[in-house]
């Protein structure tokens, strides 16, 4: 009788086992069943209730987004607060029909859609937010950009935020935050990483290998209190090859260091191997001068904790290899807990926010070549723009356009801004042609356009990366009631 009992008991316990599991973590569905399978989660529990197949996950150190997409579990963690924030516990969610709410009450909110137009694959795309007072809606029509109002002004955020790589933390909270954005996001121009995600490897090696911030051994700073390494048998991900001055080549790679954290580092590259498809080179493409605007702080893991390595006095200079997701990939020289000339080298990741451009020549305006280019000019040649076709740049800095090449009248609808011009170094990489100086141009609603400037006889032109424009001065005399009536040099 006593064995049928215990066999009664131990039958009970089991049938009691998905409800105990669903307890733990306070999950249900197919979430419950994918969390279950893994060690990964433990210790969590979901916070603000589960929608539909997605929920906020949270544990001492540490909250998550986990949604199931695909039919596969994935983890967003800088798409929602961490703990020690103050909005950190007041997470809601809602999730049907394809859009993806997250709320922190009524006054802060992100509304995310499953959508295909922007990619082969569809994307949560963040169509809609307010926080601090600010309405953030997507542009339809582009999908690229922001209309942001705070009751009293509208201006244009570029760019657009997807779920997977949205950061709650860096997303603008003023208009003076949006336009910055937008300035030291066509200031850098290029991406210092060409792939988010990298190559995943699984087990190239049965041993540790070690990992530095920089790809220069042991004069490069190391985490973890000069310890840290790779296990070589677990999954990393090959960011980017780099081959440094001595000939030594090293492969820049991310790998998990717990549950909460991953580190991007480098390691020799015989230690992981060749992949093809990984960028290789000597160099990264843009080397500029970046400045701390404001305390801040410096990671090397920018997708998950975004730990801070070290504290950032504002004021500090950095040398600016190019953007990563709303990161400056920068390197400097440390001395212990300081940033000094002729430390270890530590490259790391700095909120793109934070920070000024090349403020040491930005900042000296070439007042003397605005004069000499004040005047009218039309778009004539090539597939880069100022912004308009027609446009009128006046000595003081202000500048009038107009889509129509041939149209100068000022009107409601023209195009309005400041404009400046600056001297352009070779070292920072933005354009093919190495022009001597760069025109920047701010409109009214906050849309920037930064681009190399070269001077003609008849014009001037602009430059990108790959292709340019080039602009005719439009001569008085052939202007009639605000429109040209001449050939031009075609």
């Amino acid at each position: 009788m006593k064995r049928l009992l215990v066999l009664l008991t131990v039958i009970l316990l089991c049938c009691a086992a998905p409800a105990a599991l669903a307890n733990r973590w306070g999950l249900v569905g197919e979430l419950l069943s994918q969390v279950a399978d893994v060690d990964t989660w433990n210790g969590y529990y979901c916070i603000g209730g589960q929608a539909g197949e997605a929920a906020v996950m949270h544990s001492r150190y540490h909250n998550t987004l986990l949604m199931i997409w695909d039919g596969d579990l994935q983890a967003y963690t800088t798409a929602v607060y961490q703990p020690g924030h103050e909005k950190a516990d007041k997470v809601s969610l809602n999730n049907r029909d394809g859009y993806l709410i997250i709320s922190y009450g009524d006054d802060e909110k992100y509304i995310f859609h499953a959508d295909i137009r922007y990619s082969s694959n569809y994307d949560y795309v963040l169509e809609e937010a307010w926080v601090n007072g600010l309405h953030f809606c997507l542009d339809q029509d582009s999908g690229w950009s922001y209309s942001v109002q705070d009751g009293d002004q509208t201006l244009v955020l570029q760019g657009r935020k997807i779920l997977e790589t949205f950061n709650i933390n860096l997303f603008p909270r003023t208009m003076d935050e949006v336009v910055h954005l937008n300035l030291v996001r066509d200031a850098i121009g290029l991406s210092a990483l060409h792939s988010r995600e990298g190559v995943k490897l699984s087990g190239v090696g049965e041993e540790t290998a070690p990992v530095y911030s920089a790809p220069f051994g042991k004069s490069a700073w190391r985490a973890a209190k000069g310890k840290a390494a790779v296990d070589l048998s677990d999954d990393l991900w090959v960011m980017r090859y780099y081959t440094n001055a001595d000939g030594q080549e090293y492969a820049l790679i991310r790998y998990d260091v717990s549950r909460r954290t991953q580190r991007f580092g480098y390691v020799e590259m015989e230690r992981v191997g060749k992949v093809q498809g990984v960028w290789s080179g000597d160099t990264f493409p843009t080397q500029m001068r970046v400045q701390a605007r404001q305390d801040t702080y410096l990671t090397d893991d920018p997708l998950v904790s975004q730990y801070p390595q070290f504290q950032v006095p504002e004021g500090t200079w950095f040398d600016c290899m190019g953007m990563y997701g709303d990161y400056a990939y920068v390197s400097a020289e440390v001395d212990g807990d300081e940033f000094v000339a002729g430390g270890q080298i530590v490259w790391g990741f700095v909120p793109l926010k934070h920070l000024d451009v090349n403020p040491d020549v930005r900042g000296n305006i070439r007042y003397d070549v605005m004069e000499q280019m004040a005047g009218k000019y039309s778009f004539w040649a090539g597939g880069a723009t100022v912004g308009c076709d027609s446009v009128i740049l006046h000595a003081d800095g202000t500048y009038t356009g107009n889509q129509d090449d041939r149209d100068f009248r000022v009107k409601d609808d023209s195009i309005r801004g400041k404009w400046y011009v600056t001297d352009y170094h070779d070292s920072w990489g933005l354009y093919w042609d190495d022009p001597l100086y760069e025109i920047t141009l701010v409109q009214d609603d906050g849309r920037v356009n930064i681009q190399g400037l070269t001077l003609h006889e008849e014009g001037f032109s602009v430059t990108l990366y790959e292709g340019g424009g080039g602009y005719y001065r439009v001569p008085e005399s052939e202007i009639e009631d605000g429109i040209w009536t001449g050939d031009g040099p075609y």
